[in-house]
């Protein structure tokens, strides 16, 4: 504690607490875009796929190599619980069109056509499989596997705000840092109203520590609790 004290006394606490909640804050946003980076992208067949963007009816993925993936919606919206995508839609990429419709998906399944003409159906057995299990089932067709990916990406960044995290995160981070350093102005905040004249117990104090140090560490999961 004695080597607090010198510090605090040294730069000056207020400028150490501000600095610190700068510091925390970039490290947030620096986790959080590293998290959703990785949602945002699948690797299928050696190849990595990314989101690049939803403008009206076309969406947009690439390969690593730059190569377009691009989803046209014929029939935008989805009766679908597990995906959203649409209706009904085509996948272009390389050359080559998949044709997927989901307006029956309930009582005659997932109809998908694939680049060669084959008609598939995929069932809700295969579609839970899918969304849920790490290790999907894997005796669907390469190109069925690639229709499960993309619609995983799309709901993954439609369901979710980037821009919202942070300025959640951000004054829970200076919270916690209230809580671990000025723990003291924060059971007066807490008391403000029933206790008058009086001091925290060391109890308290170290409680308050606590719940800033439990505060700052919920600042930095709630990517993987939120997103």
């Amino acid at each position: 504690m004695d080597t607090f004290k010198n510090i605090y006394e040294r730069y000056g606490k207020n400028k150490i607490y501000i600095t610190l909640g700068i510091l925390l804050s970039i490290l947030h946003i620096i986790t959080l875009i590293c998290f959703y980076q990785k949602n945002i992208s699948f690797s299928l067949d050696g190849q990595k796929f990314k989101y690049v963007s939803n403008k009206a009816d076309v969406v947009l993925f690439k390969d690593i190599e730059g190569n377009l993936v691009t989803i046209n919606i014929e029939e935008r919206s989805s009766s679908n619980p597990l995906y959203h995508l649409a209706n009904k839609y085509n996948i272009e990429y390389k050359g080559k069109r998949i044709m997927v419709d989901c307006t029956h998906w309930f009582e005659e399944d997932i109809t998908i056509i694939l680049s060669s003409g084959e008609e598939y159906k995929q069932d809700w057995g295969s579609v839970v499989s899918a969304k849920f299990m790490e290790n999907p089932r894997g005796d669907e067709p390469m190109e069925v596997e690639f229709v499960n990916r993309l619609n995983m990406v799309y709901d993954f960044v439609k369901s979710n705000d980037f821009v919202v995290v942070p300025f959640l995160a951000i004054p829970i981070i200076f919270l916690g840092l209230i809580g671990i350093m000025y723990p003291e102005k924060l059971w007066k905040f807490q008391n403000y109203l029933s206790v008058e004249g009086g001091r925290p117990t060391a109890y308290a104090i170290y409680g308050n520590r606590i719940f800033g140090g439990c505060i700052l560490f919920f600042a930095f999961i709630s990517p993987w609790m939120v997103l």
